[in-house]
């Protein structure tokens, strides 16, 4: 439920397995030694249990995070899911076809993500203000990657209207590979 373990110093790793559909807001808001997450859950509607993204009052509250695995279940990243961690590279494995709205915003550690080949879909602020982000490794095609849909991002519209800022990595990252080959023209 909501605040389950909230504030438990003794947790350092979860599993949060297939099966589970449901986690209370916060559950894990407060546990200052989480490190370690592994990530199963097949269904997109569970809230974030490492804080409340729409409150900073208990900013300060989430757990420092330094490892996140999604495992073969996993089909979208839910909106806000790892916001906020200090996570340095991030795999999204073949399973995954959606991220969603600000899944990865404000890692301010992360300088690598892999994007596994069935990603379809990133949504708004997916990877905003990742401010270290370096690389991006794509494990699909060129044609796969320039038809995926970068939710509201529209680079005739970014400096109008700043909401459509941070779907696409590659506004922060230096370095595109496709299939491990370094991309210098999307053309």
């Amino acid at each position: 439920g909501e605040g389950a373990f909230k504030g438990c110093s003794i947790v350092s790793s979860i599993n949060f397995g297939k099966n589970i559909t449901n986690i209370g807001e916060c559950a894990l808001q407060g546990c200052s030694n989480l490190q370690s997450v592994y990530w199963n859950i097949a269904v997109d509607s569970v809230v974030s249990p490492f804080y409340n993204h729409n409150s900073y009052d208990n900013f300060d509250l989430r757990p420092q995070i330094t490892s996140f695995t999604f495992g073969d279940d996993v089909k979208s990243i839910p909106d806000y899911l790892c916001s906020n961690m200090s996570l340095s590279t991030v795999s999204i494995p073949d399973n995954v076809t959606s991220i969603g709205d600000e899944a990865f915003k404000d890692c301010s550690k992360l300088t690598s993500v892999t994007l596994g080949k069935n990603v379809k879909k990133i949504g708004q602020g997916a990877f905003l203000e990742d401010s270290v982000l370096t690389s991006v490794h794509y494990q699909g095609t060129l044609s796969d990657w320039v038809n995926i849909d970068f939710e509201g991002y529209d680079m005739d519209q970014y400096w109008d209207d700043q909401q459509n800022k941070g779907a696409n990595p590659l506004e922060f990252a230096d370095s595109l590979f496709i299939n491990n080959s370094y991309v210098t023209d999307i053309t």
